[in-house]
């Protein structure tokens, strides 16, 4: 079970539809899906430099939302796939979302480290980022992409 998020809470988001063993999808499979989005965000969380896994009360309450929501999405979409409708995206928008927010736990980390950990994020989060460990774009020095430039202009 996980240390975030329940097959209950996650059966809150649609009361509707049952999960249980023999549904689709099951039990075992939204068991599976919380315990690797715990695994990612704990993971996501200790890259950053922060206390993983969370322990300050109201950090476990933003994660468990993200946890929730991410698996709810999953659930909706496994819906939408045992009913054969190709055409549904219910639950896109939660792992869409939910990408958004690990990348963000990994670019901003003294800003989660403030959310998650009561307001004051530890030194290990405070650390230089460079562009070539963050280079998304590319851009390298040996390809002269920071070549420096100088231009003279006569207006002063």
């Amino acid at each position: 079970m996980g240390a975030y998020a329940t097959v209950a809470l996650v059966q809150a988001r649609n009361p509707y539809r049952a999960i249980g063993a023999s549904t689709e999808p099951s039990t075992a499979d939204v068991e599976e899906w919380i315990d690797q989005a715990e695994a990612e965000i704990d993971g996501r969380i200790a890259a950053a430099g922060l206390t993983s896994p969370v322990v300050n009360t109201n950090g476990i309450k933003i994660v468990r939302k993200k946890v929730v929501g991410y698996v709810a999405g999953f659930v909706e979409m496994a819906y939408a796939a045992a009913g054969g409708d190709g055409g549904n995206d219910d639950g896109q928008d939660a792992q869409e979302l939910w990408d958004e927010c690990m990348e963000d736990i990994t670019d901003n980390p003294l800003k989660w480290g403030g959310i998650l950990e009561g307001g004051t994020a530890p030194e290990s989060s405070i650390q230089m980022r460079s562009h070539t460990t963050n280079n998304k774009d590319g851009l390298t020095v040996a390809a002269g992409d920071f070549a420096p430039t100088y231009h003279k202009d006569d207006v002063f």
